[in-house]
């Protein structure tokens, strides 16, 4: 079973200081690499091209294409809501709630004429 990485194990490996270890077998989704070329994590081993692929694939087209991009929108949302959290000494507690107040106020991010794209 291959093993994927995500933004969340990205910032674990920064607070710890320490690299990821990726294989071929390894899917790093992009938002995770990104991610991980800000923080300065390296994503050691094995070149993960397969899976890149792998997983650019795996995002559907068409109808369903609104969905990924609210996924994309809200996950750079939570790592700004989560970065001004913590730059305010505010802790992660109300973390949610203000992901879940600016996604009520961007819409569904999609474009699409039911949601108010952003």
């Amino acid at each position: 079973m291959r093993r994927v990485v995500t933004v969340a194990d990205v910032e674990a490996a920064a607070e710890a200081g320490s690299s990821l270890v990726v294989d071929d077998q390894t899917i790093v989704t992009p938002l995770a690499r990104d991610r991980a070329a800000v923080l300065g994590v390296s994503l050691g081993g094995a070149s993960t091209s397969a899976g890149m692929a792998e997983s650019q694939r795996a995002a559907p087209s068409g109808a369903g294409g609104g969905d990924v991009r609210r996924l994309a929108l809200e996950s750079r949302v939570r790592i700004v809501a989560r970065r001004m959290l913590l730059a305010r000494g505010e802790g992660l507690g109300g973390l949610e709630e203000l992901v879940a107040a600016v996604m009520a106020r961007l819409g569904c991010g999609c474009g699409c004429e039911h949601g108010g794209g952003a």
